[in-house]
C-alpha cells in the first residue's frame, strides 16, 4: 500500500491536471515508470468516452499497472457508468487530486484502487433529465446507478448514497463517508504542484449534456471534512509571505462568490469549476443569458492572477488551499 501510495502521489504532483477537449472527455498518457503506467482524464463525459478509453488502453502492455488521474464535471450518465465498467474490468486505480462530480464520480468508483487527495472534491446527486429548462428525477437513471454500484460489489448504503442529493447540489465524499461506505479510498498525503505548462487555445463551443448534469460547487457553507494536520512541508509555506497571499486571496474569492446569486453565481460557478481545463468553454458558449455572462467573465478576471500564481508558487498554492 505505501508503494501504492507513492506511485500514485508522483504522478498525481507529475500531472497538475489533465488536458480537456470541449466535447469530449480527453485521455492521454503522463507517462509511464517502473510502478506502472499514469493515464489522465478530464472534460465532459459524453456517449462514446468509454469506447475511447478502451482503445486507449488496447495501446498499452495489459500487464502493467495503471492509474487513471481524473478532472472532471462529470456528464451523461449512462456513459460514465459505462466508463467506470471500462475501468473496472481493465483493473485501472482511480485517483481525483482536485475536482470529479456528477458522473465523474460514479466513473471513479470504478478503479481497483480509489484514491484522492485530502482536498479532492468528489460529488455525488441523483440522475436526472431536463424537459426544457424543469429537472425531473431520472428513475432509469437511478436503477442503472444501483445496478453498476452492485457490480462493483458496494453496499445499498453506498447505492443510496450517491443517489440521495438533489440534482441540483451534490453530496460530497468526507474520509468519514468513504470509510463508513466501506469505499476503500487511499487518501494521499497533499504535496504542491509543479509548474503548469501554458494553456492551449480555446476548443470549439461547449454543448452541456441533456442529463446528469450538477452543481459545479458546493455551498462553501457546507460542511467539510475535518482539517488535516500540516505536513512539515506546509508548516515551512505557511511562514511565507506567498501563502499569506494566497490564503487571502481565497478568502476574498469566497466571500465574493457568497455574494453572487441567481444566474450570475451560475456563471461564477461554471467558471471556477472548468478553468483548470486546458479549453475550457467561453462563458458566452455555454450560456448566453447577460447575468450568467457577467458573472462568469467577473470569474475569469478575479481568478485568472489567482491561478497563475497557483500554478507556479508552490507557498501561494498552498495558502489557496488552507481554507
Amino acid at each position: 500500500m505505501n508503494k501504492l501510495k507513492t506511485t500514485l502521489l508522483g504522478a498525481s504532483c507529475a500531472l497538475g491536471l489533465a488536458t480537456a477537449q470541449a466535447h469530449a472527455a480527453d485521455f492521454s498518457v503522463l507517462g509511464s515508470g517502473p510502478d506502472g503506467i499514469g493515464l489522465g482524464m478530464s472534460g465532459e463525459i459524453v456517449p462514446g468516452d468509454a469506447l475511447r478509453f478502451q482503445a486507449l488502453l488496447a495501446t498499452l502492455p495489459p500487464n502493467k499497472p495503471k492509474m487513471l488521474f481524473m478532472q472532471s464535471p462529470g456528464g451523461n450518465v449512462l456513459e460514465s457508468i459505462s466508463l467506470g465498467l471500462a475501468i473496472h474490468n481493465a483493473k485501472v486505480a482511480t485517483v481525483v487530486g482536485d475536482y470529479c462530480a456528477s458522473g465523474c464520480a460514479l466513473a471513479w468508483l470504478g478503479g481497483v484502487t480509489r484514491a484522492a487527495s485530502p482536498h479532492a472534491q468528489i460529488g455525488f446527486h441523483t440522475p436526472y433529465v431536463l424537459n426544457g429548462a424543469v429537472q425531473s428525477v431520472s428513475s432509469v437513471g437511478a436503477a442503472e446507478v444501483g445496478y453498476y454500484t452492485a457490480v462493483l460489489g458496494l453496499s445499498p448504503d453506498a447505492a443510496a448514497y450517491v443517489t440521495t442529493a438533489d440534482p441540483s447540489s451534490a453530496q460530497w465524499l468526507t474520509p468519514a463517508d468513504a470509510q463508513q461506505l466501506k469505499l476503500n479510498v487511499v487518501y494521499l498525503p497533499d504535496q504542491a504542484p509543479a509548474a503548469q505548462p501554458v494553456a492551449a487555445p480555446a476548443a470549439p463551443t461547449y454543448t452541456p449534456p441533456p442529463a446528469f448534469q450538477y452543481s459545479l460547487r458546493a455551498p462553501y457553507a457546507a460542511p467539510a471534512p475535518a482539517p488535516q494536520p500540516m505536513s512539515p512541508a506546509q508548516q515551512v509555506a505557511s511562514t511565507t509571505e506567498a501563502y499569506a497571499e494566497g490564503h487571502a486571496d481565497r478568502v476574498a474569492w469566497e466571500n465574493w462568490f457568497n455574494a453572487q446569486s441567481g444566474s450570475a453565481r451560475s456563471g461564477a460557478e461554471y467558471w471556477s469549476g472548468v478553468r483548470s481545463t486546458v479549453h475550457p468553454a467561453p462563458c458566452t458558449a455555454v450560456n448566453r443569458d447577460p447575468a450568467f455572462v457577467a458573472g462568469c467573465q467577473a470569474a475569469q478576471q478575479r481568478l485568472a492572477a489567482v491561478d497563475v500564481r497557483r500554478k507556479t508558487e508552490a507557498n501561494y498554492w498552498w495558502g489557496w488551499n488552507s481554507v
